[in-house]
Protein backbone atom coordinates (compact mmCIF):
# COMPACT_ATOMS: atom_id res chain seq x y z
CA UNK A 1 0.00 0.00 0.00
CA UNK A 2 3.18 2.31 0.71
CA UNK A 3 4.14 2.17 -2.73
CA UNK A 4 0.59 3.51 -4.05
CA UNK A 5 0.85 6.65 -1.99
CA UNK A 6 4.37 7.25 -3.15
CA UNK A 7 3.26 6.55 -6.83
CA UNK A 8 0.34 9.27 -6.35
CA UNK A 9 3.12 11.59 -4.91
CA UNK A 10 5.07 11.28 -7.77
CA UNK A 11 2.58 11.72 -10.13
CA UNK A 12 1.07 14.86 -8.33
CA UNK A 13 4.68 16.21 -8.35
CA UNK A 14 5.56 15.63 -12.02
CA UNK A 15 2.25 17.53 -13.02
CA UNK A 16 2.83 20.57 -10.97
CA UNK A 17 5.77 20.54 -12.38
CA UNK A 18 4.68 20.18 -15.97
CA UNK A 19 2.06 22.97 -15.46
CA UNK A 20 4.68 25.43 -13.66
CA UNK A 21 7.39 24.12 -16.68
CA UNK A 22 4.10 25.34 -19.64
CA UNK A 23 3.58 28.38 -17.90
CA UNK A 24 7.24 29.44 -17.35
CA UNK A 25 8.44 28.41 -21.45
CA UNK A 26 7.04 31.02 -23.06
CA UNK A 27 8.61 33.78 -20.77
CA UNK A 28 12.33 32.33 -21.07
CA UNK A 29 11.66 31.87 -24.78
CA UNK A 30 11.18 35.22 -24.74
CA UNK A 31 13.79 35.65 -22.41
CA UNK A 32 16.35 34.01 -24.77
CA UNK A 33 15.58 36.00 -28.62
CA UNK A 34 16.31 39.37 -26.23
CA UNK A 35 19.60 38.34 -25.32
CA UNK A 36 20.31 37.09 -28.53
CA UNK A 37 19.12 40.35 -29.93
CA UNK A 38 21.66 42.32 -27.79
CA UNK A 39 24.30 40.19 -28.76
CA UNK A 40 24.14 41.13 -32.02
Amino acid sequence: MKWLIVLMFLIYVGTMVFLIYMRLRPALKKRKEQENRGDE
